[in-house]
């Protein structure tokens, strides 16, 4: 559709929306995998705050479970705890990927916002990108977010600025 409206002439824009991926624990599945021995080790080292045996655990639950998004997640967690930031960051991403909820975006429906922007020849306002890169750590968390997925007005402006600037 976007690329007929580019042919049709008509000028459309696109959005790429950030999300709080450090602050944000994957609502996929009723609940933590509990009933799960290696995930229920490594949250027990996670509580323990043995970080980096919580980082080797859930590493091997990640390794054998792939599609968890609460492995991914707590494994990015216990990375930022052993200073590991950029593991941290695309463990982050990934559990939001494999998480999909509704009431939020990912970096991979980033992306796919960014290729149709690209390939309609549409104006991009970037704003995942932007927060990544205003984020203390790299990864948007609670002091730019003030929940999964709203920013906190006291950037508002800033967010105006960048959206009126045609583009990113």
């Amino acid at each position: 559709m976007a690329l007929l409206a580019h042919q049709a002439g008509a000028k459309i824009a696109f959005c790429a929306l950030p999300a709080n991926l450090r602050d944000s624990v994957p609502t996929t599945g009723a609940s933590l995998p509990w009933d799960q021995p290696d995930f229920f080790s490594a949250w027990t080292a996670w509580e323990e705050e043995d970080a980096a045996r919580a980082v080797r655990l859930f590493a091997a639950r990640v390794a054998s479970v792939p599609g968890d998004p609460h492995a991914h997640y707590w494994l990015a967690r216990a990375l930022d705890m052993v200073g590991r930031t950029r593991e941290a960051a695309r463990s982050y991403s990934r559990a939001a990927d494999l998480d999909r909820p509704g009431e939020r975006t990912s970096p991979a429906r980033a992306g796919i916002v960014r290729r149709v922007a690209r390939e309609s020849d549409a104006i991009l306002v970037d704003l995942a990108a932007a927060f990544s890169a205003r984020s203390p750590l790299g990864t948007t968390d609670g002091t730019l977010m003030r929940d999964a997925c709203h920013w906190r007005h006291a950037y508002d402006p800033w967010v105006a600025d960048l959206s009126g600037s045609g583009g990113i």
